[in-house]
């Protein structure tokens, strides 16, 4: 199985899908279908790309969702690899990793055609059990 592109450019439904389709993925396609879960829930939720800090800075994906006027973070994948509650917590508190919020970048629902082009340039395809994604539905597939 060849690795995942790492791309904030290819965007929220992009990673949804794969994840959907495949059933696997990383912090971007866990925080991508963590989005699309909200936004059907009703909530304003968005995708972000950006860093964690600390003493081994990384990386990394996460969602942000809206209730009732306060942000709050969501990060499926920090919940489950490092089993920390990582779900409904706020920005600098002492329950929440520290994200780096001066240098985060708010992800595109969809992939830019820049994202795709340097998709298909670095020969990632996905597995033989995927379907090639098509841009003009944003879907896998037909």
């Amino acid at each position: 199985m060849e690795v995942d592109p790492i791309d904030w450019e290819l965007g929220t439904k992009w990673y949804a899908q794969l994840g959907f389709e495949t059933g696997r993925g990383h912090c971007y396609t866990f925080a991508a279908m963590m989005t699309e879960f909200a936004r059907l829930l009703g909530y304003e939720a968005r995708q972000v790309a950006g860093n964690l800090i600390g003493n081994n800075p990384f990386h990394h994906s996460w969602v942000e969702i809206d209730i009732d006027g306060t942000t709050y973070v969501l990060d499926p994948e920090v919940q489950q690899e490092w089993n920390q509650d990582c779900y409904l917590v706020i920005y600098g508190t002492d329950e929440a990793i520290p994200y780096d919020v001066d240098a985060l970048t708010y992800m595109p629902d969809d992939p830019t055609p820049q994202s795709l082009e340097r998709l298909a340039l670095s020969g990632w395809e996905p597995d033989e059990t995927e379907e090639e994604y098509d841009p003009n539905t944003g879907c896998f597939g037909d």
